[in-house]
């Protein structure tokens, strides 16, 4: 947000502009979804990525970091 708020002052309307096209969070104002199958399969990819990361051995990673 700070930096925002600066590129305003220092760019203007450019940037005004491009923060009307450009959401702050994915996936809103109607912009692209990637799908829910997508999603999901992204989503267990992520999990079982990062949980095979602690059963080989290595440091729990992502989520499984939190849990244990």
């Amino acid at each position: 947000a700070l930096q925002d708020s600066k590129k305003r002052r220092l760019i203007g309307s450019p940037w005004k502009q491009w923060e009307r096209k450009s959401p702050y969070f994915p996936f809103t104002r109607g912009h692209f979804w990637p799908g829910t199958v997508a999603f999901i399969a992204g989503t267990l990819l992520y999990l079982a990525v990062t949980w095979a990361h602690g059963a080989l051995g290595y440091r729990p990673a992502g989520l499984w970091a939190l849990l244990g």
